[in-house]
């Protein structure tokens, strides 16, 4: 039975996750809108990183993004 919940347990820590990372999908299509549109219009690949780094709001989505994708603490 122990085992059983671990795996509930873990289930629903994925279950979060996949959920946190549904809520920032539409800033993340914009996101990479923006820089490929960008890429489209000539910029530089250097540049791309600035087109997407432009945005706070972008910014705090990436670290959320890369939150997300750091192994849960124990």
């Amino acid at each position: 039975m122990e085992k059983l919940d671990l795996v509930l347990e873990k289930l629903e820590a994925i279950e979060g996750r996949v959920a946190a990372i549904e809520e920032q999908l539409p800033l993340l299509y914009a996101f990479l809108t923006r820089g490929f549109l960008g890429l489209a219009q000539g910029a530089s690949p250097e540049e791309f990183d600035d087109l997407l780094i432009d945005d706070s709001a972008v910014r705090e989505a990436l670290e959320r993004f890369r939150q997300l994708d750091e192994p849960p603490s124990s």
